[in-house]
């Protein structure tokens, strides 16, 4: 089974999947690593540390920012206007 075809399965958005993936993969251990399979994926996500490393991860935060602007631009555009108004630019 293919890797997106297996995040369909597991009801994972493949994007997301990948940018998390590469987050932890790095210092990830390499004994662990059937953990990061979408099968159990949802199960390792919830765990309070997996979340932690997530939240603090720069890439992570950028990454979700640019999907915004891309995949939902009227929301991107409201926050972009929400920002100028809030710091008195008109």
């Amino acid at each position: 089974m293919s890797l997106p075809a297996s995040c369909q399965l597991h009801q994972i958005q493949l994007w997301a999947y990948l940018r998390d993936l590469f987050c932890l993969l790095y210092n990830w251990p390499q004994n662990d690593i059937l953990q990061l399979a979408p099968a159990y994926w949802k199960e390792t996500r919830e765990r309070p540390e997996i979340k932690a490393q997530l939240d603090k991860n720069p890439f992570r935060r950028i990454n979700d920012a640019y999907i915004v602007a891309i995949f939902e631009p009227d929301v991107a555009k409201k926050n972009d206007t929400d920002d100028l108004v809030n710091n008195g630019v008109r």
